[in-house]
């Protein structure tokens, strides 16, 4: 099938990617979008958590302290503080940190009943979050205080929800086939559901009709009276492919064709015409953001390069 794109239209994206590049052809042949640059994973493997960091920190620095306080009570209460800190930062030329403060969850608990004052500005703040051994927290007023540069861009960074903790991924391994698929730590009790797909000849074309397996990832918070948005994946054998892609067939009413999220050696893993964005569903971003990311591997480990296309 032949895709010619004339259009390109920005997207906002509402998970971790900055935005999505799609294109669409004057014969409205249906939208693709490019990959973005992946973000940075801090994994904290020490205290257990992960921090999203954009693309162009590569090269961030860790700086580990300590941060202390005293409760309402007049106990000295104190405890690691890591600043994730911005490749550009200079001496001469500081640039905003991002501070996170580690609590043991004892320590918590004291905090919350008796309070803690740990700058003075006596201010309370919040947890990031928490795992079963820690509480995560960022400073009381630690942002927006100094003429430090990049306030803006860690702003709207941390309205992202950057701070994972734990940060395993939901791994969705088939063996059958051949391919995994890391799904958000939220998709944990996540269903697979079976059905088919079907293609079949269209014009002049003379070729057999084709027919194969196509793998629904559905959301745990899925239900009949309240569906969210499917990740559906066509499994084409590589001959069914090459048919697929030297002929026209029709897989869907959608004037335009699948698009392949990766393969091995005897699979091609496919994305269906118009899967995402027609119906209404919830939790449509949250899945056009995991796609930015390219979470699907075949073979087990091997990141797919192929575009994710046919998003809206």
């Amino acid at each position: 099938m032949k895709f010619h794109p004339v259009l390109a239209i920005l997207l906002a994206c509402a998970a971790l990617a900055p935005a999505l590049a799609v294109a669409q052809d004057a014969n409205q042949q249906g939208p693709q979008f490019a990959p973005v640059p992946m973000p940075i994973v801090y994994h904290n493997t020490q205290y257990g958590f992960c921090f999203l960091l954009p693309a162009d920190w590569k090269g961030y620095k860790i700086v580990m302290g300590k941060w202390g306080g005293s409760t309402g009570t007049g106990k000295t209460m104190q405890g690691p503080l890591i600043l994730l800190r911005n490749p550009a930062w200079a001496e001469a030329d500081p640039w905003q940190d991002i501070p996170i403060m580690i609590f043991t969850r004892a320590q918590w608990r004291e905090k919350e009943k008796d309070g803690l004052v740990v700058s003075a500005g006596g201010a309370d703040f919040d947890a990031t979050g928490r795992n079963a051994e820690y509480v995560f927290a960022q400073p009381p007023r630690w942002i927006g205080y100094t003429d430090e540069e990049g306030q803006d861009e860690i702003r709207a960074l941390m309205t992202q929800n950057p701070f994972q903790a734990p940060c395993e991924p939901v791994i969705y391994r088939n063996t059958q086939y051949g391919f995994c698929f890391q799904l958000p730590s939220d998709w944990k009790g996540f269903k697979v559901v079976l059905e088919k797909w079907g293609g079949t000849p269209f014009g002049d074309t003379k070729g057999p009709p084709l027919e194969g397996s196509e793998l629904l990832l559905r959301d745990p918070r899925w239900t009949k009276d309240d569906p969210y948005q499917d990740i559906p994946i066509m499994v084409f054998t590589r001959a069914q492919w090459e048919l697929a892609e030297n002929n026209d067939y029709a897989f869907s009413a959608a004037p335009v064709g699948p698009s392949e999220l990766g393969r091995n050696n005897r699979y091609v893993f496919v994305l269906p015409p118009r899967w995402i964005g027609f119906l209404e569903v919830k939790g449509v971003g949250e899945v056009l953001g995991l796609m930015s990311q390219n979470p699907f591997q075949s073979p087990c480990g091997h990141k797919s390069t192929q575009p994710v296309t046919n998003l809206p």
